[in-house]
């Protein structure tokens, strides 16, 4: 194997999620991508989910057994990603040998898992760590070496056990990675090919985003956009990392990249007016509950602590929460702990969140959104449960069943005013600047 040194190449991280690696045949088609790349004069260091559905599984069975979060869960939940790292290794030197790049007794892939790198923490929180040191010096080395670090997503060492990082782990792990060893750029293969402004399997017409800031990224996963979780963009944010969500089953076809802002101020002005209204995206989410509580001490903070809300109210003495119904085996068990009795409630509704900057600037936007469902669907005028805003989220609560038509509706009444702030900014003239850039990190 020839070995580079490391400013020859392009250091990338790229991460492969579930459904890419779901099969031997995704996990080959993802080792074709790898190699592609390395090829290419990249250096690049591999960050796996587990086989799709396989950490379910694994909870499932746990979850039979026991509800606590200590070391065992942990133990049980990050070992999918122990099994990735090594079919993808495998399947990397058997496809590097085969076409030719290495001889029948070398390996390409480096392997590690998170203890064995590490990937560190100092928290002893289960379920909720963060990434804060990598052994960079032996991804570099690797990477000089011409070899291909592969790494799991989802977990970190901190000296003593392996904890998770929590929902989101594995797209966390691999910007958290690729921000602490200084990479070019974070690749995210995953099954669909973009950010878009909706969900494209709901709405024709929903728009493809060539290029999206951590700003306006971060409204949008932390509001239900479900292509990367908040704490990734955070992650991104922080580390000022350029991220590009891509499809593994495309990966010729152009994603959607994900850059700091300053990034995009080096070298671009912007030239719009302080108040304009801009719309980043809408979100859906079915199956959302509305529940009430007495306020009671302790009782607030820890569901806030514990679940992850679509929103809390407090008045008169009571709380409103409202949540995915898949949560609701654990918010009645924190009421229980407080010794309240607690119906689970019998209609379920769709949460449509309307998703940008100065929303709440001009009244007329919601009232043309909520004339335009009233007028184009039966029944509406009781399908609207609530509203909330401010001026970076409007939220309807709808009907279930009605959600998908609100939304597809909401979107077409809007649709002048949907898209990033940096629209005529093209991502391929961004990568290119990349390199010219000097942002500290």
């Amino acid at each position: 194997m020839q070995s580079d040194s490391i400013e020859k190449r392009q250091l990338i991280v790229q991460k492969f999620g579930g459904t890419s690696v779901g099969s031997l045949e995704r996990i080959e088609k993802s080792a074709e991508i790898i190699l592609d790349k390395w090829s290419m004069g990249c250096a690049p260091v591999v960050v796996v989910s587990a086989m799709s559905g396989e950490t379910n599984r694994l909870e499932t069975m746990a979850r039979n057994i026991s509800h606590r979060e200590d070391a065992a869960m942990e133990l049980v939940l990050s070992s999918g990603e122990q099994v990735t790292v090594g079919l993808m290794s495998l399947m990397l030197d058997r496809l590097a040998r085969e076409r030719g790049y290495i001889r029948p007794d070398e390996s390409i892939a480096s392997p590690y898992l998170s203890h064995q790198l590490p990937i560190g923490t100092h928290s002893n929180e289960y379920a909720d760590a963060k990434i804060e040191y990598v052994n960079h010096a032996q991804v570099w080395s690797n990477a000089s070496a011409g070899k291909i670090t592969v790494l799991p997503g989802y977990q970190a060492f901190n000296g003593t056990q392996v904890l998770t990082l929590g929902r989101g782990g594995s797209d966390t792990s691999a910007v958290s990675i690729a921000g602490l060893i200084e990479a070019d750029l974070c690749e995210i293969y995953t099954d669909v090919d973009g950010v878009y402004s909706t969900d494209p399997r709901l709405c024709e017409d929903a728009i493809k985003y060539d290029l999206i800031t951590t700003d306006e990224m971060q409204i949008l996963s932390k509001n239900g956009a479900k292509v990367m979780h908040h704490k990734a963009i955070d992650a991104a944010h922080t580390y000022k990392v350029p991220v590009v969500v891509k499809s593994s089953f495309e990966p010729s076809k152009q994603g959607t990249m994900i850059v700091h802002p300053e990034l995009i101020e080096k070298y671009h002005k912007e030239d719009t007016e302080a108040e304009s209204i801009y719309i980043y995206g809408l979100t859906m989410l079915k199956d959302v509950m509305a529940v009430e509580l007495p306020l009671r001490s302790g009782l607030k903070k820890e569901i806030m602590d514990n679940l992850p809300l679509l929103s809390l109210t407090e008045q008169n003495e009571r709380i409103q929460v409202i949540l995915d119904s898949k949560y609701w085996d654990n918010l009645n068990e924190i009421v229980k702990n407080q010794k309240l009795d607690l119906d689970r409630p019998k209609s379920l509704y769709g949460k449509i969140s309307i998703l940008g900057e100065n929303l709440s600037s001009d009244s007329s936007l919601i009232e043309e959104a909520i004339e335009t469902v009233k007028d184009n669907l039966d029944g509406t005028s009781h399908s609207i449960k609530g509203v909330q805003k401010n001026n970076e989220v409007i939220t309807f609560l709808v009907n279930r069943e009605a959600a998908a038509d609100v939304t597809r509706k909401i979107h077409d009444c809007c649709q002048k005013v949907i898209g990033p702030k940096l629209k005529g900014v093209e991502a391929s003239g961004v990568l290119n600047k990349l390199s010219n850039l000097t942002l500290a990190r």
